[in-house]
């Protein structure tokens, strides 16, 4: 039975109940009253919903109960957490695994094209595969292959997660969609030599030189420390997080430092505060030169990272073991 105690002047029942841990807990339920009277009325309609307390360790979640003097009820009503609060709850999860923004912002994406077609205040214990597929029949008229897929592997994670909270009675089912393999985008030698021959100022063709070599991403040499001939890619900054060092040559030595200088020197010059002066800007600038210079030399559709491509298609022919590159 729940217990009747007073913390600051005002009446709580506290349920008593044993974690996953095997450890007694107390969980107060807050009775809203000052008066003796009043508080042991109360603890009645706690003791008929004892054992769901009990039950989820809590009275807020994963069903909300509501008791009478809680609001506007005039009975003490059990509901379901809602397909909005969980997602808001997974969110504040995730910024706790510190993820990088952009995977925080393609849930973000995920969550919104799914809720455009099921409300937020759909109650999570009432999804099923059917709403999955539902959406799913939207999202292929509207995205792309590759889209609908992240989005399904976000949605994904977020239904694993309330079924691992016994939101959900049954873990769904999500399944990928079929894509059609895309082969890398490098560079051919003839392209790679109509690249570096290209009328532009030196500084770019040798920037390029430097990430067809060292198979960098667009932003690790900027948040990458060089120590002696060696540049260290911190775990933080690598996509992997996984930390790495690359050795350079004398030459790429050279160009790293003058990639460096021109970053630093733009960084602080005339124009600050604006996109093309900021730190973002300036790192973006190698990538839009390098694909206008693509579309002039009639390349096609290139995309920076097919640079970093281009790295690992070389290293491999050279090695014979895709496990070698990068």
């Amino acid at each position: 039975m729940a217990q009747l105690t007073k913390i600051n002047g005002s009446y709580y029942a506290k349920v008593s109940c044993t974690n996953q841990f095997g450890h007694r807990k107390r969980i107060p339920v807050p009775l809203k009253t000052k008066l003796k009277t009043e508080a042991q009325e109360r603890i009645t309609d706690v003791e008929k919903v004892e054992a769901l307390i009990k039950k989820q360790g809590h009275w807020k979640e994963p069903k909300r109960i509501e008791f009478k003097w809680m609001g506007n009820n005039k009975h003490t009503e059990i509901k379901a957490i809602t397909l909005g609060e969980v997602i808001e709850e997974f969110k504040s999860y995730q910024r706790l695994k510190n993820h990088r923004p952009k995977t925080l912002m393609a849930y973000d994406y995920a969550f919104n094209s799914f809720t455009k077609i099921h409300s937020l205040n759909t109650e999570v214990r009432e999804i099923s595969d059917s709403h999955i597929s539902e959406w799913r029949k939207v999202s292929v008229k509207t995205n792309a292959p590759k889209t609908t897929n992240m989005y399904l592997a976000k949605l994904k994670t977020l239904f694993k997660y309330c079924f691992r909270k016994e939101y959900l009675v049954k873990e769904l089912y999500i399944e990928m969609m079929q894509t059609d393999d895309e082969k890398p985008m490098y560079l051919s030698d003839d392209k790679i030599q109509a690249l570096l021959s290209y009328d532009i100022d030196d500084h770019w063709k040798r920037a390029w030189l430097f990430y067809m070599s060292t198979g960098c991403r667009l932003k690790e040499p900027f948040l990458a420390e060089l120590k002696g001939r060696w540049l260290k890619i911190r775990a933080k900054s690598s996509k992997g997080r996984r930390e790495r060092t690359i050795e350079l040559s004398p030459l790429l030595i050279a160009i790293y430092n003058e990639m460096m200088n021109n970053y630093e020197t733009k960084l602080g010059g005339s124009g600050h505060g604006t996109w093309s002066a900021s730190h973002d800007g300036i790192i973006d600038s190698y990538s839009k030169i390098f694909k206008k210079a693509c579309k002039m030399l009639g390349f096609g559709e290139h995309k920076f990272h097919n640079l970093r491509d281009t790295y690992a298609v070389r290293r491999w022919a050279e090695c014979g073991d895709i496990y070698l590159v990068c």
